[in-house]
């Protein structure tokens, strides 16, 4: 028996934990596995950690609480917790806390410095489009706006910001092609809608240009694309395009947008032809072309199945007393419907659109008068006539369309297709 330690002398194992304290059994003790010292009651230690354990209690009783009820806890968050939430990259935080938001501000329970805080806010969410935008924080905006808890300055900056803009173009344009010019409008505000005109001048090396044709303008899903001739000077270029939003009741002052669009005008074509005579087969058995005989209703075309590339085609029929150009059409995806454009006639024509199953084309009448169904005056069309129809490839077209960079570069002949009368 060891007097200091009042263990025997034999003993390996601790009799509390089982830890090993000897490597044999009169060995000498292994390094640190006894320890001599007293042991002793932190009470300080422990009443100070009283204040962090009830509260982190409290709160779980209370969440649990609400769960079991299935109760909204947001409705008993403060409102700077709220818009912490509502900057979320979860979905169904960011909505609840802005739907919380919502609630709070028609009931009237928010304050003016409350107010403040969120539409700043909705403001910085507007401003960074890096952010997904929701409609709520406009909604916010424009019933502050309406309880008039915002100043007007604050709110013309909420105009000024709904609208965003952004410019594509093709980076190189071959020379003596029209020149496609996208622009993209992204709208960020609430369910009130406010009506924008948006004038734009294009400027190329601080030269302005006009757009090719007074109805060069081609609207799209979310802007529209204008048709524009450059300079024809090889080399690279920047093109500047300047617009002027303004709201049409003129509510704010325009404002000035610049966006800057490098490009290289070169001489060789920039659209890959696709030369494979596989796709012929399959294009002529899914092609449909519909013709009311009428050269001012055109018809359209369809697609069984989309084509597996983009087309672009001059359309020709092959009449007794010889070809005729009738229009172009050009095809890009699925999910751009295909677009069909008629040569002007001298007969009396609109414009008109149709819709379509898949890859259905538009037709747009060319000339000037009262078109079909205009009602009064307006001639019966002609019975259509049986010819063959020749789609030929048009490269120019495909390279003064946006988005393409290849079209198929082979022709397909539609026998026995219903046409407008010579």
């Amino acid at each position: 028996m060891n007097s200091k330690l009042r263990i025997p002398l034999c003993w390996k194992d601790c009799s509390e934990c089982g830890r090993r304290v000897r490597s044999s059994e009169n060995g000498p003790f292994i390094a640190r596995s006894i320890r001599i010292g007293q042991r002793e009651r932190r009470r300080r230690l422990a009443h100070a950690s009283l204040f962090l354990l009830i509260p982190s209690v409290f709160s779980l009783v209370i969440i649990g609480y609400l769960a079991a009820r299935k109760g909204d806890f947001n409705r008993h968050k403060p409102v700077v917790w709220l818009l912490s939430d509502a900057r979320s990259a979860r979905p169904a935080v960011r909505d609840a806390a802005l739907a919380e938001l919502l609630r709070r501000q028609s009931a009237k329970s928010l304050s003016k410095s409350q107010t403040a805080e969120v539409v700043e806010q909705a403001l910085a969410v507007q401003a960074d489009l890096s952010t997904p935008w929701i409609p709520v924080w406009g909604d916010l905006v424009e019933n502050a706006k309406a309880a008039n808890d915002i100043p007007a300055d604050v709110y013309a900056r909420f105009l000024n910001q709904i609208l965003h803009f952004k410019v594509n173009a093709q980076p190189v344009v071959t020379k003596d092609v029209l020149f496609p010019i996208e622009i993209v409008q992204v709208e960020r505000a609430g369910k009130l809608k406010h009506y924008f005109a948006v004038p734009a001048v294009f400027v190329v090396d601080g030269t302005a240009l006009q757009p090719r044709l007074p109805d060069s303008r081609v609207a799209t899903k979310n802007g529209y694309t204008v048709m524009v001739a450059p300079p024809q000077i090889p080399g690279p270029h920047l093109l500047q395009v300047d617009l002027r939003p303004y709201i049409s009741d003129g509510s704010v002052p325009p404002r000035r947008v610049v966006v800057d669009v490098p490009y290289r005008l070169q001489l060789e074509p920039v659209v890959r032809a696709i030369k494979d005579e596989s796709i012929k087969e399959i294009l002529e058995t899914t092609i449909r072309v519909h013709s009311t005989g009428n050269i001012a209703q055109a018809g359209w075309i369809e697609w069984t199945r989309p084509p597996p590339v983009p087309l672009a085609f001059d359309i020709y029929v092959r009449y007794a007393a010889g070809e005729r150009k009738m229009g172009t059409y050009t095809y890009l995806s699925e999910r751009v419907p295909g677009r069909l454009s008629m040569v002007a006639t001298t007969r009396p024509a609109g414009t008109m659109t149709r819709g379509g199953p898949v890859g259905a084309g538009v037709a747009v009448g060319g000339g000037t008068g009262a078109g079909p169904g205009s009602g009064r005056g307006s001639p019966p069309p002609p019975p259509p006539t049986i010819a063959d129809m020749i789609l030929r490839p048009n490269a120019a077209l495909a390279e003064s369309t946006f988005g393409f960079k290849e079209f198929w570069d082979g022709e397909l002949v539609i026998r026995g297709a219903e046409v407008p009368n010579p």
